[in-house]
């Protein structure tokens, strides 16, 4: 069996379809037998860690001594220290990241997206009132340029960023912004894909050179961002995501859910 800790749920159920796969809970002291363990990593937060974050420790720490049982570790928030590195290094870890040009040790592996038209139907919504939404990190030069720029020309717009009801099927557009950083180490947050999945148009801004031919609306001007919301209506702005699903299908399978189990089953299969 290979234990899973902190994986979603839309993961877990196409890695289970190939693999005896069970779900590990905060219990250190009944820990099953495993052939293999998959933790998508958690973040330490502060001067004393959560419980989960010692979990995941206590985890690598229990399966290495027993058998050096092989680990995958998705460093999803790339957090993971060069001390901590170096720790895991010393057994069998494979280690991913969503980052495309970022550390040497680490194998690229993009936050994964289910590719499914009937799931992105389920968000259809023809009356989507807010015009343009953002979640994320505001101190960079990138949501001054495109967000607060945009909310100066265009007043009579509605504009929602950072809020914790902030639903993207209610919203129209979003800009991939991000800072620096991430532009040049190729990381697309996950914000992203969880707008795309619900229907909300992303715009790319030219910054992010990596991904361009990715997504068919790349700006590095707001009224590019207006035209999209003037003047796509709820079909065009749906067909259009539509086509980026069947980019990413055709020419970026890297950020589907299939290519992400198959990265991660291939370790126990070989």
């Amino acid at each position: 069996m290979i234990g899973i800790y902190n994986i979603q749920q839309d993961l877990e159920e196409v890695i289970s379809k190939r693999l005896d796969v069970g779900v590990l809970t905060t219990d250190i002291h009944n820990l099953p037998d495993l052939n293999g363990l998959i933790i998508d990593w958690q973040m330490r937060i502060g001067k004393k860690p959560p419980k989960e974050f010692a979990y995941q420790a206590a985890l690598i720490s229990n399966y290495t001594k027993k058998k050096n049982t092989p680990i995958i570790i998705y460093d999803r928030h790339m957090c993971i220290k060069e001390d901590e590195y170096k720790w895991l290094s010393r057994f069998d870890i494979h280690l991913f990241e969503p980052a495309l040009n970022n550390r040497k040790h680490f194998v690229y592996l993009p936050h994964w997206m289910d590719i499914s038209e009937e799931k992105l139907l389920e968000h259809d919504n023809e009356n989507r009132d807010i015009d343009l939404g953002f979640i994320g990190d505001r101190h960079n030069k990138s949501f001054e340029k495109y967000y607060i720029e945009y909310m100066k020309k265009f007043t009579t717009y509605n504009v929602i960023y950072n809020d914790s009801d902030l639903k993207w099927e209610n919203v129209k557009c979003m800009v991939a912004i991000d800072s620096e950083n991430n532009y040049d180490i190729g990381y697309l947050n996950n914000h992203t894909f969880n707008a795309l999945s619900r229907g909300c148009m992303v715009i790319l801004p030219k910054e992010h050179k990596y991904f361009g031919n990715m997504f068919p609306w790349v700006t590095d001007n707001i009224n590019d961002i207006n035209y999209c919301i003037e003047t796509f209506s709820n079909d065009i702005r749906m067909g259009a995501v539509l086509d980026i699903y069947n980019n990413i299908k055709d020419n970026f399978p890297e950020f589907t859910i299939e290519y992400t189990a198959d990265k991660m089953c291939e370790v126990y299969e070989s």
